[in-house]
């Protein structure tokens, strides 16, 4: 092409550029208008088909849920038991261990009690006792003080009797 040899020309050409901007914009909105027309278009198919998927999936949690509802309880009241039995176990085995622990501390209180009160009692009357024993094991040791009583008696009375009849 020849070049433009005058002003007017040169805004024609210029013009033009600018229409065919213009124009190549128009259409590139057009493809993208006509894109989401069908986008638009489709909606009310997408939606119609996600509310439906969405009343399945509420039907099917429905279904499922009573089940998992029932295995659920089922759960908890066997839980439940294996607390309350291991509850009961632990609690008697304390019980038990407790009662032991009692038991020795009134052994020991009564131990303390005893020899407090009752030693040096005991240790007495042992000690009586001790004597009676001995007495008894040596009657000998009791004729030997009344033959000895005789004895000193008799020769007291023989005495006495020369002292006051020899005369």
């Amino acid at each position: 092409m020849n070049r433009p040899t005058t002003a007017r020309e040169a805004l024609i050409a210029e013009a033009i550029g600018d229409a065919e901007k213009l124009l190549e914009r128009v259409a590139s909105l057009t493809t993208r208008v006509e894109s989401m027309t069908t986008k638009v278009q489709a909606l009310p198919r997408t939606m119609e088909q996600a509310r439906e998927e969405m009343r399945q999936a509420a039907f099917m949690l429905d279904t499922r849920l009573e089940p998992f509802r029932h295995h659920l309880a089922a759960e908890v009241a066997q839980t439940k038991d294996i607390a309350i039995k291991t509850f009961i176990g632990q609690t008697s085995q304390l019980a038990a261990e407790e009662q032991v622990r009692q038991s020795h501390a009134m052994i020991l209180a009564a131990r303390a009690i005893l020899d407090r009160e009752l030693e040096p009692r005991l240790r007495q009357f042992g000690e009586t006792l001790h004597g009676l024993v001995d007495k008894a094991d040596r009657p000998w040791k009791a004729w030997w003080i009344h033959a000895a009583t005789v004895v000193t008696s008799t020769v007291c009375s023989g005495w006495l009797a020369l002292y006051f009849f020899g005369r």
